[in-house]
């Protein structure tokens, strides 16, 4: 996997996963990217690429919902989804994403523990957080 930042669009697996979203824009391949974080926590640690495409999920469903958001080359397909989107989004989806918030930001979360790792925790942590605010405003 490869990170360049703490963004949640930062890493080639969340920005594999918004090029796809040109060719699936519906919240079900949002629910699809969210689903696996709650499968793979039942079993074992939480896979960080599973986790990167779960925050991702999550910060699209506060794009379309809010219609906010960093902006850049690598949300091309997101901001043009959002900014066309005109639909309600179900609650139900925003505490999904909220749980899968909850799920990484957990102990046996491979993706906390690479950032821990790497001693940026507190930027990524603070990114994190701020997603969960918007989507419980």
């Amino acid at each position: 996997m490869g990170t360049w930042d703490s963004g949640f669009f930062d890493n080639d697996m969340a920005c594999n996963w918004e090029n796809s979203i040109s060719k699936n824009r519906n919240l079900l391949f949002i629910e699809n990217a969210l689903k696996p974080v709650i499968k793979n926590n039942d079993t074992d640690d939480l896979d960080i690429d599973i986790a990167n495409k779960g925050l991702a999920a999550a910060e699209a469903v506060a794009r379309l919902k809010l219609k906010d958001g960093e902006r850049t080359t690598y949300t091309t397909h997101l901001d043009m989804w959002a900014d066309n989107f005109n639909q309600e989004i179900p609650q139900s989806l925003i505490d999904l994403s909220i749980t899968v918030i909850n799920i990484v930001l957990s102990s046996n979360s491979e993706l906390k523990q690479y950032w821990s790792l790497r001693g940026e925790h507190e930027k990524w942590f603070k990114k994190v957080n701020k997603l969960k605010e918007r989507l419980n405003s």
